[in-house]
C-alpha cells in the first residue's frame, strides 16, 4: 500500500517536470504561470507547492535533471565505443551531445548554457539513471583513462567541467541563434580546440 502510495507522488512530481519542460521549450520561462504547469500535469495547485517552492525552484530542477540525463547518456555511449584514447573519447562525447541538441534544439533553450550543472550536482552523481551505471561511477571511469594521459582526478574532472561548459556555450549559439556560423562549422575548431587542451 504504502509503495502505491509513493509511486502516485512520484508519478506527479514527474507529471510537474515533464509540464514544465513542455511549456518552457513552448512559451519561454518568463511566458509561464504555475496554473498553466498544473493544468498541463493534470494536478491541484496544491500539490505543485509539495514539491516546489516556486517556478523557479521547478526551472532548476528541471535544468539539473535534463543536464544529468544528456551527460550520462553520453557518457554511457561514449564508453560502450571502447575508445582506448581519452582525448577520442571525449571528443565522441561531445559530438553525441552537440547530435543530441541539433535534434531537440528546445531542450537547449530551456538548459540556457547550463549543461555543466549536470556534473556538479552532488544528489544526482550517486542516483541510478535508466538502469546504468551512476554518474560517480561514469565520472570515475572518465578520471581513470584520463590518468593515463598523466591527468590527476581533479584534473580530469575540471578539464571535463570546463569542457562540458564551452560545448554549452558553443551549442547555445551556434545551434539557436547561428552564431559565429552553425555548429557543423564549428564542430571541426570546437574538437580541434578539446585536442589541444587535453595534450599534454
Amino acid at each position: 500500500m504504502q509503495s502505491k502510495i509513493e509511486d502516485k507522488k512520484k508519478q506527479k512530481k514527474n507529471n510537474l517536470e515533464r509540464a514544465a519542460y513542455e511549456l518552457f521549450a513552448e512559451k519561454g520561462i518568463s511566458g509561464i504561470s504555475v496554473d498553466q504547469i498544473v493544468k498541463r500535469a493534470k494536478v491541484a495547485k496544491g500539490t505543485f507547492y509539495l514539491y516546489f517552492h516556486d517556478k523557479t525552484e521547478l526551472l532548476n530542477k528541471v535544468i539539473i535533471l535534463y543536464s544529468t540525463e544528456i551527460i550520462h547518456s553520453a557518457m554511457v555511449r561514449a564508453q560502450q565505443q571502447n575508445i582506448e584514447s581519452c582525448v577520442e573519447r571525449i571528443i565522441f562525447l561531445v559530438d553525441d551531445i552537440i547530435e543530441r541538441f541539433k535534434r531537440d534544439p528546445e531542450i537547449l533553450k530551456i538548459i540556457n548554457k547550463n549543461l555543466s550543472e549536470g556534473l556538479l550536482n552532488p544528489t544526482l552523481l550517486s542516483a541510478q539513471v535508466k538502469e546504468n551505471q551512476t554518474m560517480e561511477e561514469l565520472l570515475a571511469s572518465y578520471t581513470a583513462n584520463m590518468k593515463k594521459e598523466k591527468f590527476s582526478a581533479q584534473e580530469s574532472f575540471q578539464l571535463l567541467y570546463m569542457i562540458i561548459e564551452l560545448v554549452a556555450q558553443v551549442s547555445y549559439h551556434a545551434i539557436l541563434r547561428r552564431q559565429p556560423t552553425d555548429i557543423d562549422h564549428l564542430k571541426p575548431i570546437l574538437y580541434e580546440s578539446i585536442r589541444k587542451i587535453l595534450h599534454r
